[in-house]
This record gives structure tokens, C-alpha cells and sequence, in this order.
């Protein structure tokens, strides 16, 4: 489940279920090379078509390939898959920050 929004335009948003379809390595210079292996998931997703449908979708990450973009099917659903990259959450007192989080959301 995705914990924000990361692609709102590819249905990618905050409470977006999806299921882990595969693992990469981050991308060169991401940033992400300490985090091993990142989750890449697959998100059902309604086309503008079904806007007003519960779909499950919505954390983020860099799109993949193969269904990347989503495939249109009949049911009014799309594939889309993205490899959900870590993010980070931060409590700041002042300008001293006091507390931080790093999860892949």
C-alpha cells in the first residue's frame, strides 16, 4: 500500500494497493544503492473512463518497463508498474529536526 501520493496523474496515490511483482536495483547516482533490491509492484488502476470506481490505486517510485505506462482493458482497469523508491519524513523543532523516518513507502 502506497503511504503518499507519488504519480497522482498515473493513479499512483496515497492508500494505492498493489502487488509485488518484482525486484530491482536502483538506478545509478539515485541515491537508493544502500537500500538493496526495490520492491517493483503492479497497481490496478481505473481509466478516465471509470474515474468514480474503487480501484485500490495509489507510493510511488520510478516507472518500469513492460506496463509502465498501464494497459487499457475492457473491465474500465489499467496495469500500471512502478519500482516504489524510499521516502523520507522528518520532525523539525526550530530548524534542529529531532526525529527521522526512512521507509520505502
Amino acid at each position: 500500500m502506497l503511504l503518499k501520493n507519488t504519480d497522482v496523474t498515473r493513479g499512483l496515490a496515497n492508500g494505492a494497493r498493489g502487488v509485488v511483482v518484482g525486484f530491482e536495483q536502483p538506478e545509478e547516482g539515485g541515491g537508493f544503492q544502500g537500500w538493496g533490491p526495490l520492491p517493483k509492484v503492479a497497481f490496478k488502476v481505473a481509466t478516465n473512463s471509470n474515474k468514480n470506481a474503487s480501484s485500490g490505486v495509489g507510493a510511488g517510485g520510478r516507472s518500469s518497463g513492460g506496463s509502465g505506462g498501464g494497459g487499457k482493458s475492457s473491465s474500465g482497469y489499467r496495469t500500471v508498474t512502478a519500482v516504489i523508491e524510499p521516502a523520507e519524513w522528518s520532525l523539525e523543532l526550530g530548524r534542529a529536526r529531532v526525529a527521522r523516518r526512512m521507509q520505502v513507502s
